[in-house]
């Protein structure tokens, strides 16, 4: 009983949805995220500046915001390793493109929300 590696090669003549299908989708959007995502922290950093001044620096406030941002991509690529995953293990499932638009927006509202709490509520203390 031989099982598969997920990350083997397959016709996508065969089957449309295969795994390099799915990740070249996201890392398509990667980009938009990665621009929707540092304009929400350069809004929320100038719009708070005046509190966050007290407690950083220009150059603490920027290396930290760099470093979320840098997490903020590793844990992009969280979405399409659980679409990978499900459709690994869940073969009999199509799931199509709809789920992947909903999961990407999701992703990226509670990535935008995320920022603003943590500007704001570092804004504020």
């Amino acid at each position: 009983m031989s099982k598969t590696s997920p990350l083997d090669h397959r016709d996508e003549a065969k089957e449309p949805n295969a795994i390099w299908d799915v990740i070249a989708w996201w890392e398509k959007r990667r980009l938009a995220y990665g621009l929707l995502l540092g304009a929400a922290q350069v809004y929320a950093c100038v719009t708070g500046w005046n509190y966050l001044s007290f407690y950083y620096t220009y150059t603490e406030a920027l290396v930290q915001s760099t470093l979320y941002h840098l997490v903020a991509q590793a844990l992009y690529s969280a979405g399409w390793a659980a679409e990978v995953g499900l459709r690994y293990y869940v073969r009999r499932i199509n799931f199509g493109r709809g789920p992947r638009v909903l999961l990407w927006l999701l992703g990226l509202l509670f990535s935008l929300g995320l920022t603003f709490l943590l500007y704001g509520t570092l804004a504020r203390l």
